[in-house]
């Protein structure tokens, strides 16, 4: 199986919504098109019962890097692709097989780190992008205009779910152009999702020292392209 992770975890929101199960389990299942978080890698593998690895690439440069079984990073394809990092950490791309239209050092606005790494899998020495931290213009501002990149969210709500038993399903947080921050959050039970808002409410308001919105939607689905997780306005 093959798809974003938000299509994923929808489906599998609307499957239990509706007590229908899985008849045939799939072998794997690859993630690509935008971030896999954690929470979400949980989620899937516990419903399907199988493995789920992850996948980078882009429109432009096409699938460059991937798990292996042991899950030891992203190894790159180098014979397809040399990837490295700026002196920012985002990731540069030359595509190796693009002779119709060479890319060389393409910003592919990604942030990630790009090392050489010997793997549990066999491959020593092999290029791997061992922290993906998703698009560079993924952040939001706090009360200091200082930037805060969307890995603060991500790691967030990794911490909040594994507190609240794994029910966030996903979650989207817009910044308003007065720094106020809101937050909408799509959960799999409907226990305990007052303290829930509360607690993240009051933990954004004291990392961040902006004023906090937060609600519990339905459904937070999108039907085309990559799910925002960070929206600016």
């Amino acid at each position: 199986m093959f798809a974003f992770p938000s299509y994923l975890t929808e489906l599998i929101a609307r499957l239990k919504d509706s007590n229908r199960k899985v008849k045939h389990q799939p072998k794997f299942i690859l993630c690509a098109g935008e971030m896999l978080f954690d929470h979400q890698r949980k989620l899937i593998e516990n419903f399907f019962n199988c493995k789920v690895y992850q996948f980078y690439g882009s429109m432009e440069i096409g699938f460059v890097a991937a798990e292996c079984q042991c899950q030891h990073g992203l190894h790159v394809l180098e014979d397809y692709a040399f990837l490295e990092n700026d002196s920012s950490g985002n990731i540069l791309a030359t595509p190796l097989d693009m002779y119709y239209m060479p890319l060389i050092k393409y910003q592919t606005k990604d942030r990630g780190a790009v090392t050489a790494e010997s793997c549990p899998c066999g491959i020593h020495g092999g290029k791997v992008i061992g922290i993906l931290e998703g698009r560079i213009e993924e952040f939001l501002l706090n009360s200091k205009g200082e930037k805060v990149y969307a890995s603060y969210l991500r790691q967030l709500l990794l911490e909040f779910n594994e507190r609240y038993g794994n029910s966030i399903i996903r979650g989207q947080f817009v910044q308003k152009q007065n720094k106020d921050l809101a937050f909408s959050l799509q959960l799999m039970t409907d226990e305990g999702n007052e303290q829930l808002i509360n607690e993240l409410v009051q933990r954004l308001n004291k990392d961040l020292g902006v004023k906090i919105y937060g609600k519990i939607v339905k459904e937070l689905f999108q039907e085309k392209g990559k799910f925002k997780f960070l929206i600016r306005e």
